[in-house]
């Protein structure tokens, strides 16, 4: 396990993931506070609201500054998977909510600190995996050039 956190921690991606989970989880969290203690809003809508505001502050953060290389989806298609992965991630934040506060008593901003900080090992491998997985790429050489070029003038 501490090997792969080292790993994790090197790689430049997952730390531009943390950060910018890091700034959309503090803006969340303030939001979450705001809604349940100035306005009280029920802590599940709450973090529905959240939520749905995370959904897009992270995604353009991720897709612009954490993953910008090339990937296999289009716009709109990636946003689209993007959204999937943040509904799963939405009910497992809302069944989490209700066994942290209502049958385990937890007070309401930390088991939203709980929730996310679980479900974001989630969201970044299902991300890294699925939504923005990198465009396939062709090792071009001088010798395979060749061989496809008469391979091709062949048929």
């Amino acid at each position: 396990m501490a090997l792969l956190l080292r790993q994790l921690v090197i790689h430049k991606v997952f730390i531009r993931y943390f950060i910018s989970g890091l700034v959309v989880s503090v803006a969340e969290l303030t939001f979450f506070a705001f809604l349940i203690y100035t306005l009280d809003v029920s802590y599940l809508l709450a973090s529905t609201i959240i939520f749905l505001f995370g959904l897009v502050a992270s995604f353009v953060l991720r897709k612009i500054w954490v993953f910008s290389h090339k990937s296999l989806y289009p716009g709109f298609k990636q946003l689209m998977i993007y959204s999937l992965i943040f509904c799963v991630s939405l009910g497992l934040n809302l069944l989490l909510m209700y066994i942290l506060v209502d049958k385990l008593s937890i007070t309401e901003l930390l088991a939203q600190v709980i929730s996310m900080f679980l479900i974001g090992f989630f969201n970044y491998t299902a991300n890294k995996t699925i939504t923005f997985k990198k465009l396939p790429t062709k090792e071009l050489t001088l010798t395979h050039y060749i061989a496809e070029r008469k391979a091709h003038i062949t048929n």
